[in-house]
């Protein structure tokens, strides 16, 4: 203890993180901890000479209030209603958040005439809500490393993944550019999706990197949310009513068969492909002006792999890349495939097939990389 400030362990933070309320978190020595007399825990890293300095707060455990996103709503009022604002801040939403967290950045004028900016993490967990507060202007290139290592102090129980009750899809043959910049390259296709889960969340997703039944961020979106990809949807008769944003007139959609049609566009069923066997070759092999990239399938659940899981995996930044050439078992669920190497590593992807008819697969789609299959 120095001056009332109690240093953050010293060197390493320790391998199990430090525990702040019903939070693990990792800790460097550089930050600096003080104890709140209302409980609050104040995390200050080290700042910029002449840089307004910013912190952390990481407030004890409230009880939730109805689901993740409406939890997060409630909490996100009460930071509001602290800050004396001149006119309404701007607050955007993002599921996204590193670590356990969802979060909501918000910004505006305040009385004296400057700025401020706070950013909002919340974690649900066991019907408690885990909350760390960002102040003035924090710097994410420090602060997002240590959400992102931020585990809950003792294991939650298991969370249902959300089911998907219909899945419609229309083929965007716009160009996209990808996550470097740069153009989609050829055998690239776009799908816009509509996902319409039980618990009555529309999802808009085009793909997840890791697949549904895999991506951590299918957990962290609920119907509170409302904003972005992520919208509301009920049946009424024979139309499906679909809210993409708290607050705005719901888009009208009519059953067309087992399709959905607006303003003269259909979105036809993505084809169910859970516990699909394939058999046979999709891809390339080299030759003179390509590298090969291909992968190969047979009906007992086995594959094998040259280039074509390193090509669907470009432009991903934040999770191991599967390896050049390969082989294995997987298994294929709720528009996700997995693979599991014979070394033990498991990798999964965003998978569909083209066509409507999962007994005549003529190419794959690996997220918006499309395979077809050799001839």
């Amino acid at each position: 203890m120095i001056a009332g400030i109690e240093l953050a362990g010293a060197g390493k933070p320790a391998p199990a993180g430090t525990v702040l309320h019903g939070l693990r978190m990792p800790l460097p020595s550089t930050w600096t901890r003080k104890d709140d007399s209302t409980g609050a825990v104040l995390l200050i890293p080290p700042q910029l000479e002449g840089v307004r300095q910013y912190l952390l707060t990481v407030l004890p455990p409230s009880k939730a209030a109805g689901s993740r996103w409406e939890s997060h709503k409630a909490l996100l009022k009460g930071v509001l209603a602290q800050v004396r604002w001149t006119e309404e801040p701007v607050t955007v939403h993002y599921a996204d958040a590193p670590g356990p967290f969802i979060r909501t950045s918000i910004a505006g004028k305040v009385e004296g005439g400057g700025l401020q900016s706070i950013e909002l993490y919340t974690a649900l967990h066991d019907g408690v809500v885990e909350t760390v507060v960002g102040i003035n202007g924090i710097d994410r290139n420090v602060v997002d490393p240590v959400l992102k290592g931020t585990t809950f102090k003792d294991p939650p129980q298991s969370t249902e993944r959300p089911k998907i009750v219909e899945a419609y899809r229309r083929l965007d043959q716009k160009l996209y550019p990808n996550l470097e910049g740069g153009a989609l390259r050829a055998g690239s296709l776009q799908y816009e999706r509509i996902m319409l889960r039980a618990d009555g969340l529309a999802d808009f997703s085009t793909s997840y990197p890791e697949g549904y039944a895999a991506s951590p961020l299918v957990l962290k979106v609920d119907p509170g949310l409302a904003e972005g990809d992520y919208g509301t949807w009920k049946a009424v008769g024979d139309r499906v009513q679909i809210v993409r944003r708290a607050g705005l007139p719901p888009e009208v959609y009519v059953r067309d068969g087992d399709a959905l049609s607006r303003d003269g566009k259909v979105w036809e069923p993505m084809p169910r492909v859970d516990g699909l066997k394939l058999n046979g070759r999709w891809g390339a092999r080299s030759g003179p002006d390509r590298r090969a990239s291909w992968i190969e399938f047979s009906a007992d659940g086995k594959f094998s792999t040259e280039g074509a899981l390193a090509d669907a995996a470009v432009g991903e930044v934040e999770r191991p890349k599967p390896p050049e050439k390969g082989s294995g078992t997987y298994e294929i669920r709720d528009w996700t495939i997995f693979f599991t190497f014979a070394d033990g590593r498991v990798w999964s992807t965003d998978f569909s097939i083209l066509g409507r008819d999962p007994g005549q697969v003529t190419s794959i789609l690996f997220r918006t990389f499309a395979l077809p299959r050799e001839k």
